[in-house]
C-alpha cells in the first residue's frame, strides 16, 4: 500500500529497481490499484492508484514518460493501452469516467461518462472495442468510434451488455459493491469476451473464490 512500483528482474544478477514516484507532497502516492504494459511499446508501463493518479514510465530508462495527478475524482481502478495506437491509454475509475490519454504528449484527449463505477478494462485487438467491468458486476462493450460524438451530459451507450455476474444474479453482500467485475479480457483475435467465471463471479458476488 506504499504506492511504490518496483521493477524486479527474474533473470541475471540485477537487483530490484524502484520507479520514480509522483514526487510532490500534495501528490503523495496511494495504494496501487492497477498496472498495464503497452503491447506496442514494450518498455512502457502504466500504473493507477486509489487516489486517482496515473503514472507512465519507460521501465528501461527508469523514468517517467508522463504523470496525471488527480486523473480521476476518486480511485482509478483500471487501465488499458490501445492495441492499434501506441500513444493511447484509457483509464477508468470510481468516478464513472472513461479518460483517454496521449502518453506521448502527456495530455488528456477526452473524457466520457459511463453509467456506473469502472472496475476493469480490456481493449480489443482490432482497436474499435473496449470492454468495461462495472461495479455492479456487469460487463459493457463500447464501440470507440461511437464515443467521439457522445454528449458529456449523458452516459455513453454500450453496444453490448453482459449481466451474468451482475448483482442479484449470483448473490449479494457488502463486498459486492466494492468488488465489481474486477477482471475481464478479450480472447486474442476473437470478437467475444473471455471471463474467468470462478474468480469474477466470486468478486462480483462478494464471495470467496470457489
Amino acid at each position: 500500500a506504499s504506492g511504490h512500483v518496483v521493477v524486479q528482474p527474474f533473470a541475471g544478477n540485477s537487483g530490484p529497481s524502484p520507479l520514480p514516484g509522483l514526487g510532490r507532497a500534495e501528490e503523495r502516492e496511494s495504494a496501487i490499484t492497477g498496472l498495464s504494459y503497452s503491447a506496442l511499446r514494450a518498455d512502457t508501463l502504466a500504473a493507477c492508484d486509489s487516489a486517482g493518479n496515473l503514472q507512465v514510465w519507460d521501465v528501461r530508462a527508469l523514468r517517467h514518460l508522463c504523470r496525471f495527478p488527480g486523473a480521476h475524482a476518486g480511485a482509478a481502478r483500471a487501465m488499458s493501452f490501445s492495441m492499434q495506437n501506441s500513444d493511447l491509454l484509457i483509464s477508468g475509475g470510481s468516478d464513472s469516467q472513461l479518460c483517454f490519454w496521449d502518453v506521448n504528449s502527456g495530455s488528456q484527449i477526452r473524457e466520457v461518462a459511463v453509467e456506473s463505477s469502472i472496475a476493469s478494462l480490456s481493449y480489443h485487438s482490432d482497436g474499435f472495442y473496449l470492454a468495461a467491468g462495472m461495479s455492479d458486476g456487469s460487463a459493457l462493450i463500447y464501440d470507440l468510434r461511437m464515443l467521439v460524438k457522445v454528449s458529456k451530459a449523458l452516459p455513453a451507450t454500450p453496444v453490448h451488455r453482459f449481466a451474468q455476474h451482475q448483482l442479484g444474479r449470483g448473490g449479494s453482500g457488502s463486498g459486492a459493491a466494492t468488488a465489481g467485475l474486477r477482471a475481464l479480457a478479450f480472447a486474442p483475435r476473437e470478437a467475444s469476451v473471455s471471463i474467468s467465471d470462478a474468480l469474477v463471479a466470486a468478486a462480483a458476488a462478494g464471495r470467496r473464490p470457489v
